[in-house]
């Protein structure tokens, strides 16, 4: 199955929309490996994710984006808030002009497209919930989507199956490095 995310990217005139495609799968760790104080502020307005689980996303996704961002270089800052479908459907309606929920939509507040990350990611909890089926924690689905969110940010697109299959490959390369192994699938075999 293909869904459909939208990156937003801040600019000094305007805000771009370009479709996205991220996905699903896997299984998580009971215990994550402790980063070091990150770039990760999270908002959970459904209030529907346990203690555990935003702690293992606030983990996880602090070294997925400090991965990401690689040694040496300061990651910046990203601001993560879970939605349902409702308020998503609602910002894809009013920043992209698309009806209906998606994954993902990532807002890149930077003025230019190189330095620190400044980024704020919508990402949707009752999508999650669909795509992770077979009682996975939804958590990993929303960590695959703050990172689909930040490679985005880093230059990395998914409109064309050469660029789709780079980036998922970058994903399941830092989601491995990291200690959660794959969580995209693409439904067609690689």
């Amino acid at each position: 199955m293909t869904r459909h995310s939208s990156n937003m990217t801040k600019t000094t005139d305007q805000n771009e929309p370009c479709a996205t495609d991220a996905s699903r799968a896997g299984s998580a760790e009971d215990e994550p490996p402790q980063p070091a104080p990150g770039p990760l502020e999270i908002t959970d307005t459904t209030e529907r994710l346990d203690a555990r689980a935003l702690e293992w996303l606030t983990r996880f996704g602090t070294l997925a984006i400090n991965e990401a961002a690689g040694a040496g270089d300061e990651p910046g800052s990203v601001a993560l808030s879970i939605v349902d479908d409702e308020k998503m459907a609602d910002l894809h309606l009013f920043h992209s002009g698309i009806e209906g929920t998606t994954d993902v939509l990532t807002f890149d507040l930077r003025e230019e497209e190189s330095g620190a990350l400044d980024v704020e990611i919508v990402v949707c909890r009752d999508e999650a919930l669909r795509q992770s089926g077979d009682g996975k924690p939804v958590e990993r689905e929303l960590l695959l989507y703050l990172l689909h969110g930040v490679l985005h940010c880093l230059g990395f697109d998914d409109h064309d199956p050469a660029e789709f299959e780079r980036m998922h490959a970058r994903e399941d390369e830092i989601l491995n490095a990291i200690g959660v192994g794959s969580v995209f699938d693409s439904g067609e075999p690689r």
